[in-house]
């Protein structure tokens, strides 16, 4: 079911809790993330995190190799030294125009997939990476 996306920053700047190991909870919220991320008017959107549909959730959905992957309780387990500056934008900020932000240039992730209902570790580079970092940042109530 589509969502509306949250703008208030009260509930953005929350630090979220982990998705319960509840299939019906997290199948939900995913179908709601995507659902979501499916309607918004945005071509750039190439994310949305469960408390931007007011979830309180470490859990996002992102566009990967042309289709969207659900990440549930990602735990970060290295990241590049190198790092880039470049511009991302938000749809929790739809007024505001991109903002110059910097990230490493890769990450490397654990999470629960919850279609395969496995755990996947996964290195993601270059723009990818900057998605993964912005979605675990709204996670932990940090906007750009």
């Amino acid at each position: 079911m589509k969502k509306t996306i949250v703008t208030d920053t009260k509930i953005l700047s929350q630090v979220c809790s982990e998705v319960p190991d509840n299939k019906r909870v997290y199948d939900d919220l995913f179908k709601n993330l995507i659902d979501t991320a499916m309607a918004a008017k945005n071509p750039g959107a190439a994310g949305l995190s469960a408390n931007q549909i007011g979830e309180l959730y470490t859990a996002f959905v992102m566009l990967y190799n042309g289709h969207y992957i659900c990440v549930m309780n990602p735990k970060i387990l290295t990241v590049s030294k190198k790092k880039k500056l470049d511009y991302e934008g938000c749809l929790s900020r739809p007024n505001s125009g991109p903002v110059e932000v910097l990230r490493h240039r890769e990450i490397k992730i654990r999470y629960f997939d919850p279609i395969s209902e496995e755990h996947i570790t996964r290195t993601f580079k270059g723009f990818d990476a900057r998605i993964v970092q912005h979605e675990i940042d709204h996670s932990k109530g940090v906007l750009i």
